[in-house]
């Protein structure tokens, strides 16, 4: 279970998507850069290449990281600003 102490500004978690409903009317919907959910997934060394991931594009969450094991962190594609001056 994860603990959100403060949630982020539009974070979602999102993942591949969902085939087969669209019959329904349902769309598949999914992280619209695949490649990096894959890659992402591989690079932290996850079994499967569709697992959830968190997407933050504003602001982060707030969450508490356990003293005894640090969790890998990875953000493939993020674009990092220099402050303006």
């Amino acid at each position: 279970m994860i603990h959100v102490l403060r949630p982020g500004l539009f974070t979602t978690i999102q993942d591949l998507g969902r085939y087969g409903y669209q019959r329904f009317g349902l769309s598949v919907s999914g992280a619209m850069d695949r490649w990096a959910l894959v890659v992402g997934n591989r690079l932290l060394g996850n079994p499967r290449p569709g697992r959830p991931e968190w997407k933050s594009p504003i602001q982060g969450p707030k969450l508490p990281v356990p003293t005894r094991r640090l969790s890998p962190r990875l953000s493939p594609g993020a674009e990092i600003f220099p402050p303006p001056q």
